[in-house]
């Protein structure tokens, strides 16, 4: 795989800029550019592409660099526009011998000459008066940079006041265009955790960005060998990074400098306690040229610094004994105070463990707590763990665990986990069961052993006691195919039922219900019990109640204050993105898997992230984007293994067959197959994903019988155990795989399951059933309007093949275009069935692309400029195509092969 190099990376994410710059150079009246914004975020990349494109169009043109050292030698700087005999002793001779200069270079072109100064700001006196004389007395367009902070040059000022200067400022590269970046750059794509990291250590700074790379890469920090790139091991501010930020903080007074590094140890700190250790101007500055800022927090301003690698930097390079001096100043000013605020057991706690590597284990543990809801993984690690090296305590432990399973340890959980829950107490037992089964079951695929855990727990309770353990059990019983069992168990544990909590205000009117123990573990309960109510309903196919379930889960666990039990809350969005996944909502599942793995990745939830990869993966394949499926696959497939977590990797790899099989990747399905079949022989967990991809993994060596019977199978058996979403999925596999029969069991099937996803799967297989072309092409458009392009696509495929047979030869091809409009689509997917409507269809592929452009209301000029033709080719295609459809003309064949949802105006076009 292709890594980082020095050479020049890709240009990302300042198109619109560049456009603006080359509408300012049109426009004649105006003369200038300036580029403005902070040091490092692309403006001279951004001046040298705008440099490179002009000349492109036939402009001249000329790159120079001002520095504080040529400022020194006046016109030193712009040497490469001056004529070579200056004559420097007549100012006014040496400025229209330049001007003259210009002229020449421009002559006969009809063109400018594009200036590009670098650091204008930087110029003498001088250069900026010759500047602005050649401005005013030659074609000269000036494309200037300068860095926030700095003056603009009074010229410049003038033009800009005059409406003869465009002014750009450049932010920050956003986080979607450094991962675009990245991508482009590395050769591959980026796990959302690495992208993540890197951009919140860079800040969107391309130069700190790209300094990051090369180190990570030369350090082994970033690993791209599993098909995505990754992070396994830390980023640090080494080599050019270093010295990057240590030029900038050199020139800090040392005032400033004092202040930085207090932050760099203790941000945030409230403004006014900062006030009582440094002067105002001092904070006023630093925050004017952008080292820190200062937010509202509340009521409570807090100041922080801008940039996480400056934090780096000053933490390395700070003197030992003076950093424990800063830490126990503060420790002593909060608790002078009264340490009254929420937070500040866990301050205190870190700065004293900072300090002094000691501190109270019962502080560090009421620290753990704190630092554990607010989803910072790492301090919980290390503050329960501090307090462990004192002794064994079951809370610490717990809240260790669930740190670490949280962050993606899952292996290092359950042994931390497990000798805390042989040493627990009946009431401690079934928190600590809790958090060991979830990482049984995820981090090291043990389902088994998970619902072994619980049911020792709850053995351990007083009877009806331990609901939230059965609910606990319950869902991962679904999520193992036995869904009827789960179903059972929850009613059997909870006081009126499990339906009757999960109904709406049930949750609300169970907290009085005596089914916790205190008001805290009533709504760690209800969380419980929602979650593994939605599973339930979920896998029994009733999609919309599930979707409502799981919503109410996850507003319960956002506002639950005690979360140690309960994983991270982006972890109850997942039940909600199936369900809405299920009812074939493809915008809103992908919605909610954008806000659950933004959750994930600023909160560190790395355990989480490959399973928002993979659902973005889901919802891909369903939309007919294999290519796009597989780039999610991959990088879920590389997050599992960086968390060592072995379930979503299997699962990912079944997608990586399922994605690569869609566009008939014979060599590329091998390897995941093998890695699938490697994973399954050690994890004992079913999904329906599994047996997808083991049946398409048949049909490149004539194996379509075999696939079906696999499917078919399977479908029998989530069907026996009452997992219909499971087994209409595999039903309608089936069908698609060309299996008649399965149509039959599939209406039957679909009928009990709800939402549009599974009346449109209904539809189709009534419509195999009754050899329907019309259904067919009904249940086409069923498909196409739930984002199912390729569904729909085969359905229309089946529906002209039916019209042929009946000898429609018109109708056949309005049905073959249509598909083929949507195949285009869906990235290289080809049918299962293997159908090659290229040489079934009375059209060719030119015809049936002109029939589309038809459709779309092109002439046929247009259509001759669109496909590169002749408009003499474009109309013989057209009299070939009115013969073998039958049709008079643009009118009628507009009308033919129209697809659905796309607006024609073919009617009135001309030729």
């Amino acid at each position: 795989m292709a890594g980082a190099s020095a050479r020049q990376w890709p240009f990302v994410g300042r198109r619109g800029e560049l456009e603006q710059i080359g509408d300012a150079l049109e426009d004649e009246g105006c003369a200038a550019v300036l580029i403005a914004g902070p040091s490092g975020v692309g403006k001279s990349r951004l001046a040298a592409e705008a440099l490179e494109l002009f000349r492109g169009r036939g402009h001249a043109g000329t790159h120079v660099l001002a520095s504080g050292n040529a400022s020194a030698v006046p016109l030193s700087a712009l040497l490469p526009i001056l004529p070579s005999d200056p004559g420097t002793e007549n100012p006014r001779r040496l400025f229209e011998g330049a001007a003259q200069l210009v002229r020449d270079r421009t002559a006969g072109g009809g063109g400018r000459l594009v200036l590009v100064v670098d650091d204008i700001d930087l110029l003498d006196v001088t250069s900026l008066a010759l500047l602005a004389y050649l401005l005013a007395h030659s074609p000269v367009f000036l494309i200037a940079t300068q860095r926030t902070g700095t003056s603009v040059p009074d010229m410049l000022e003038a033009l800009w006041r005059g409406g003869r200067a465009l002014r750009l400022t450049l932010e920050r590269l956003q986080r979607l265009g450094v991962e675009t970046l990245l991508h482009l750059a590395l050769g591959a794509p980026v796990t959302a955790a690495a992208a993540q990291a890197l951009w919140e250590a860079s800040v969107g700074n391309l130069l700190h960005l790209r300094e990051l790379v090369l180190a990570a890469c030369a350090e082994g920090a970033l690993d791209g060998r599993e098909g995505a790139w990754r992070l396994v091991g830390r980023l640090s501010a080494t080599g050019g990074v270093r010295a990057l930020v240590g030029e900038r903080l050199e020139r800090l007074s040392p005032a400033e400098r004092a202040v930085l590094e207090l932050l760099a140890l203790c941000q945030p700190i409230g403004l006014s306690d900062l006030l009582q250790v440094a002067a105002e101007e001092v904070l006023a500055e630093l925050e004017r040229t952008g080292l820190l800022v200062v937010q509202l927090n509340r009521r409570r301003q807090e100041v922080s610094l801008a940039h996480p690698l400056h934090a780096e930097v000053l933490r390395e390079t700070m003197p030992r004994l003076t950093a424990r001096r800063l830490l126990l100043a503060q420790v002593e000013r909060v608790r002078a105070h009264g340490a009254r605020r929420g937070g500040d057991p866990l301050l205190v706690a870190s700065w004293l463990l900072d300090a002094t590597g000691e501190c109270d284990p019962e502080l560090l543990i009421r620290a753990a707590g704190l630092a554990h809801f607010g989803h910072d993984m790492d301090r919980t690690v290390r503050l329960a763990g501090a307090a462990l090296a004192s002794g064994p305590q079951v809370r610490a432990s717990l809240l260790l665990g669930a740190a670490l399973g949280e962050s993606g340890r899952g292996a290092e959980a359950v042994a931390c986990l497990r000798e805390a829950f042989e040493a627990a107490d009946a009431a401690e037992a079934g928190p600590v069961a809790q958090v060991l089964a979830i990482n049984l079951y995820y981090g090291t695929g043990d389902p088994e052993g998970a619902l072994d855990c619980l049911r020792r727990a709850a053995a351990r309770r007083a009877p009806g006691r331990a609901p939230e353990l059965a609910a606990a059990q319950a869902t991962y019983l679904s999520m193992s195919g036995r869904t009827t069992e789960a179903a059972a168990l929850l009613d059997a544990e909870l006081p009126d039922g499990w339906e009757a909590f999960t109904a709406p205000g049930g949750a609300a009117s169970a907290q009085g219900a005596p089914i916790g123990e205190g008001a805290a573990g009533s709504a760690v309960t209800r969380v419980h019990v929602l979650r593994a109510g939605a599973r339930v309903l979920l896998d029994s196919g009733r999609f919309t109640e599930a979707a409502q379930v799981a919503e109410r889960g996850f507003e319960e666990h956002l506002a639950t204050h005690e979360r140690s039990t309960l994983h991270h809350p982006a972890g109850s969005l997942l039940a909600w993105v199936n369900a809405e996944l299920e009812l074939g909502d493809l915008a809103r599942a992908a919605a909610l898997v954008e806000r659950g793995q933004a959750m994930a990745l600023s909160d560190g939830a790395d355990s989480l992230t490959p399973w928002y990869s993979w659902q973005s993966g889901r919802i891909a394949l369903v939309a007919g984007r294999p290519a796009t499926a597989e780039r999610h696959f991959l990088e879920a497939a590389a997050q599992a293994r960086a968390a060592t977590d072995p379930t979503p990797d299997l699962l990912a790899q079944a997608g990586l067959v399922l994605a690569r099989a869609a566009r008939r990747d014979v060599e590329g399905v091998a390897a995941p197959l093998r890695r699938l079949e490697e994973l399954a022989r050690r994890l004992p967990l079913r999904h329906a994903d599994i047996d997808r991809a083991r049946a398409w993994a048949l049909l490149p060596a004539g194996g379509a019988g075999q696939a079906r019977e696999l499917l078919l199978a399977s479908a029998g058996e989530y069907g026996a155990h009452g997992h219909r979403a499971h087994t209409v999925s595999l039903l309608h596999e089936a069908l698609r795989l060309g299996d008649r029969g399965a149509a039959a069991t599939l209406a039957t099937a679909a009928g009990a399951v709800d939402g549009p996803a599974a009346a449109a799967r209904a539809a189709h297989a009534r419509a195999v059933l009754d050899r329907d072309p019309e259904a067919l092409t009904a249940a086409a458009e069923a498909f196409e309007g739930l984002g199912a392009e390729l569904l729909a696509a085969e359905a229309l495929l089946g529906a002209a093949q039916l019209w042929r047979d009946r000898g429609g030869q018109r109708a056949a091809a309005a049905a073959d275009v249509r598909a083929a409009a949507l195949a285009a689509r869906c990235e290289g997917a080809l049918p299962p069935e293997l159908l090659d409507w290229h040489t079934t269809s009375p059209l060719s592929a030119r015809e049936r692309e002109v029939s589309l452009l038809v459709a779309e209301g092109l002439s046929s000029r247009q259509i001759a400029e669109r496909l590169f033709l002749s408009v003499r080719t474009v109309d013989n295609h057209l009299q070939n195509i009115y013969a073998k459809l039958g049709v008079a003309n643009r009118g009628e064949l507009a009308a033919t092969v129209a697809v659905p949802g796309r607006a024609t105006g073919a009617e009135g076009a001309s030729r």
